[in-house]
């Protein structure tokens, strides 16, 4: 543990080496029951994402929650997941040589997004395209809609009164098939 007084307080920082990261990690991120090959693809895309994605300045490296990956520390530790890291210890994905930087999420409503398509302005990359997820019918989160809301709860949603006369509301999708920003 490391200690660091701020303008805003104290900042306790869990100093841990990167395996024993994702030992908190792995076991946040997915269920341990699952799949050991799974398992392992997820000691995989954690590892990855923490190089691809840590932060090089400042008193430390993640945040321990979905801004980062969701890391639960001793606390959530499983054996499943811990094997899992250990069997693939130092393995990482790379693309082009680099640490590639590999998103992941529980679920997609059967399609995957493309990166230029999540954020604006960020460069298309071939490891990050849209693609059908046709796994991700298993997920109890797989169907997104289409939602149908009267005028009154469109307005709930977005807590205001809105302008009068709004009669409909369409939305636009992008090339991933999500709605657009």
């Amino acid at each position: 543990i490391n200690v660091h007084d701020t303008a805003d307080g104290t900042l306790v920082v869990n100093d841990v080496p990167l395996e024993q990261y994702l030992y908190g990690v792995v076991p946040s991120e997915m269920p341990a029951s699952w799949a050991v090959e799974a398992l392992k693809a997820q000691a995989v895309a954690a590892r990855s994402y923490a190089l691809a994605t840590r932060r090089t300045s400042g008193v430390f490296d993640a945040y321990s929650d979905t801004r980062s990956q969701v890391y639960g520390g001793l606390a959530v530790e499983q054996p499943r997941t811990s094997d899992a890291v250990d069997a693939t210890s130092g393995q990482v994905v790379l693309h082009e040589g680099v640490v590639a930087t590999t998103f992941f999420f529980s679920t997609s409503g059967g399609r995957t997004a493309a990166i230029e398509d999540v954020w604006r302005g960020a460069s298309a990359l071939p490891y990050l395209r849209s693609v059908e997820d046709p796994a991700d019918a298993h997920s109890p989160y797989h169907r997104w809609g289409p939602i149908v809301l009267s005028r009154k709860q469109l307005q709930r949603q977005l807590r205001t009164q809105g302008p009068r006369g709004i009669t409909d509301v369409t939305t636009t999708t992008n090339a991933s098939g999500r709605v657009d920003l």
